[in-house]
């Protein structure tokens, strides 16, 4: 554009190849249809040279690539070298050098029940209410005991309930009590992440339970 006169397009120049030593040009290939033995060694000069052609020096740290595909070859020529490839290509290494006949044998027999242990057996499910549940199975042992109860359990929601009105009430007064700080800052963005969550501890259902 313009008045000057445009230039025609040149093509671009291709960087010029860099020489591979035959010893380390090895690609490995692998496909569905041939499975494990397709494995391709790509070495023109190693493969016209023939693996009796190519000898190395001891002190030498490469290995031609004709050697390498002889190698493989025969490693996978062995069924169970196959099956442990396509094991540990799927599934995860720590599961499958587990030893099952160790596991099967190593089952934990309970000859002790505790006493008053408690039911029916509760579940919290997904909730995050570990701390309610645990408390309360605790708690109604003591009443069982006291009134001779066979099956008892108290009730998880309605502390769970007032736990929420609780955190909600901590949020709103932290947020009065800090009005003129950022509400991009770091305060308020931890107020903000889990304002009434599922969680808690100790103390908390120490103060749920007295209040």
């Amino acid at each position: 554009m313009g008045g000057a006169q445009s230039t025609p397009l040149q093509a671009p120049q291709r960087p010029a190849r860099r020489a591979v030593r035959p010893e380390s040009h090895v690609y490995m290939y692998s496909t569905l249809d041939e499975k494990f033995d397709a494995v391709r060694i790509e070495n023109s000069d190693a493969a016209a040279a023939g693996p009796s052609d190519r000898v190395l020096n001891h002190d030498s740290e490469t290995v031609s690539a004709a050697k390498a595909q002889e190698y493989v070859k025969k490693l996978l020529k062995d069924p169970k070298n196959q099956l442990g490839l396509s094991a540990l290509s799927t599934n995860n290494i720590n599961a499958i050098l587990e030893k099952q006949s160790t596991v099967l044998h190593d089952t934990q027999t309970f000859n002790l029940s505790i006493p008053h242990e408690g039911l029916p057996v509760t579940n919290q499910r997904s909730s995050g209410r570990c701390w309610i549940f645990a408390a309360c199975n605790t708690f109604r042992i003591a009443i069982m005991q006291k009134h001779n109860i066979q099956a008892f359990e108290l009730s998880q929601a309605y502390l769970f309930f007032w736990d929420k009105v609780e955190k909600a009430n901590y949020f709103l007064e932290t947020v009065l009590a800090n009005a003129g700080e950022d509400v991009d800052g770091r305060l308020f963005t931890a107020l903000n992440a889990s304002p009434v969550g599922d969680g808690g501890q100790w103390d908390m259902i120490v103060n749920l339970v007295e209040k």
